[in-house]
């Protein structure tokens, strides 16, 4: 997201009422794939999703552009230090 810039994407919308027991018949890969492609057959729906990789900043007061810069500047100045820091094999503690 952060390198391509493309910060929405759309999806077909599943509503609940779509889902109910899976039959006897589509238990089974080929019988599941089917019922998928069948669900996804009545959906008429496109949900749009929206990425916002800063709105966090607007919760604690940052609003104009160059605060945001500064601030993702001094994230990833801080991330790229903490990370050479971290002694290998230890990553995950």
């Amino acid at each position: 997201m952060f390198q391509s810039g493309k910060c929405t994407r759309q999806w077909e919308r599943l509503r609940r009422v779509h889902f109910t027991s899976i039959p006897w018949r589509a238990n089974n890969l080929q019988g599941y794939a089917q019922l998928a492609a069948e669900i996804l057959e009545e959906s008429k729906e496109m949900q749009t999703v929206i990425l916002e990789p800063n709105a966090w900043m607007e919760a604690f007061g940052y609003r104009s552009a160059g605060q945001q810069q500064r601030i993702n500047e001094w994230l990833v100045a801080h991330v790229l230090d903490f990370s050479r820091n971290v002694p290998r094999g230890r990553e995950c503690e």
